[in-house]
């Protein structure tokens, strides 16, 4: 939880200071944080049901679509001449209510735009900032379940290397009014998986993984910032509400594809490259261009909390030598390649020096650590000879 114990005046640029910084980050275990759930007012439903009605929803277009289909089969010649030609006849009634559809739909979504903070980029928000908490905390629970086994002790000494990172950021960037709106907190998580996340809730999720491969608390800031970006941007909302305005469209196509498909077997087929298509063309690369945002903005947080923001380019340069063969294609990805992300932040690199020194943050030292990159490469070759180590090739016997 974030709390204000002084009344220091909000600055645009904070430098870092010795003494106790006025914003603290409670390194909570998961269960601690679980106790102060608040129930959900009857006048909300709960997101549970929202997921269920959303899978039943599709469920009934299939079905919807599968029995018009079987219903106009049984039809005789007759009936489908007569309703033919009732819509033929009623067709400007037909495109009245379609238009009168349409036109709703586009107030709907209209009056749901709002702009992102920081880089003003509007986009579609479905919820308001109530109902979307309802969501966080269910996805906070569902997070609790799945790793609080795995959940280290608040005394842990992983807490305080994440919690002098993650009150660096909070602290440089105090001047933000989403910074003061969030209760931050944060747990570490006893397994290898090299990755973090932030919850819309503002809860911080670290596994010892990524605090293991995380050289320094320069590349461990980068990372947190650009998680904490996510939560800044309020990337949470805007991605259920693409989703719930995607199974909007997809719902109506659906119930089509049952609906047109000569049989069962061909829907089926056509209903899973459908959603292949709907995956890689729009949700994919939108989330994509989430998480670079996330990068720039994530950047820009970190350069005012006076990291060296050039071990962001350098850690994803690292992961990306690390990962080599492994790392998926990028458009069937939820995130862009490591070298993407490395040269992306590269480009946005000479802004965010000028952050720092704007800020009157210490200079960054005189060694950058994107070109020890080339030393790592020359190490994981030799490792990569070293596996060879001990196998012995014989010469071939000389032909008699």
């Amino acid at each position: 939880m974030l709390r204000i114990i002084s009344g220091a005046a909000r600055t645009v640029c904070a430098q870092l200071i010795n003494h106790q910084s006025p914003y603290t980050l409670n390194g909570l275990r998961l269960n601690e944080r679980a106790a102060g759930f608040r129930t959900t007012p009857p006048r909300y439903i709960h997101p549970a049901v929202l997921l269920i009605a959303k899978q039943l929803t599709k469920g009934l277009a299939v079905l919807t679509g599968r029995g018009f289909r079987n219903w106009w089969r049984s039809l005789p010649r007759n009936k489908k001449d007569y309703f033919i030609g009732a819509a033929k006849r009623n067709k400007i009634s037909i495109a009245v209510t379609c238009c009168i559809f349409a036109a709703g739909g586009s107030i709907y979504y209209v009056s749901h735009i709002q702009e992102t903070p920081i880089t003003h980029r509007r986009r579609f928000v479905a919820f308001t900032a109530e109902q979307f908490r309802k969501i966080s905390d269910f996805e906070f629970q569902m997070q609790y379940e799945m790793f609080k086994s795995h959940l280290l002790p608040s005394f842990h000494p992983a807490y305080a290397r994440v919690t002098r990172v993650a009150n660096q950021l909070l602290h440089g960037n105090r001047d933000m009014d989403t910074i003061h709106a969030m209760s931050w907190s944060i747990s570490v998580i006893q397994l290898p998986l090299q990755n973090a996340f932030v919850l819309p809730s503002g809860h911080i999720f670290v596994f010892r993984g990524m605090l293991d491969i995380c050289q320094n608390d320069d590349q461990l800031g980068n990372v947190l910032a650009h998680e904490m970006a996510h939560c800044v941007l309020g990337h949470g909302a805007e991605q259920v509400s693409y989703a719930h305005l995607l199974d909007l469209v997809i719902i109506v196509f659906l119930a089509a594809i049952w609906a047109v498909m000569p049989t069962d077997g061909i829907a089926v087929v056509a209903h899973w490259f459908f959603h292949k298509v709907v995956n890689i063309l729009l949700h994919l690369p939108y989330s994509r261009k989430l998480e670079l945002e996330a990068d720039e903005v994530g950047l820009q947080l970190a350069a005012k909390a006076c990291f060296d923001v050039r071990e962001s380019s350098a850690f994803w340069s690292k992961m990306s030598l690390l990962a080599q063969e492994n790392q998926p294609v990028e458009f069937l990805s939820t995130h862009p390649t490591h070298d993407h992300r490395s040269e992306h932040l590269d480009n946005l690199m000479n802004k965010a020096l000028e952050i720092r020194r704007q800020c009157g943050c210490p200079e960054v030292p005189h060694k950058d650590p994107r070109t020890l990159l080339s030393a790592l490469k020359r190490e994981l070759e030799l490792h990569k000879n070293d596996q060879l180590a001990g196998v012995i090739v014989l010469q071939k016997p000389k032909q008699i």
